[in-house]
């Protein structure tokens, strides 16, 4: 899955080429043992609270 955070049309374009990325098996099943789906919590910025796409305060 694709993390996209781009501010200009060539990092969206740039970022969109991981699409292309085709995991096996075996890589899935290496990156499920190294970070197992329960151990992922949290947000990136959990303090900021956004309402209609701009930071609320």
């Amino acid at each position: 899955m694709p993390l996209v955070g781009a501010r200009r049309v060539t990092q969206l374009k740039e970022s969109m080429k991981s699409l292309e990325v085709k995991l096996s098996d075996y890589n899935n099943k290496s990156i499920e043992e190294a970070i197992p789906e329960h151990a992922i919590a949290g947000g990136s910025f959990p303090e900021i609270h956004f309402k209609n796409g701009v930071i609320a305060h």
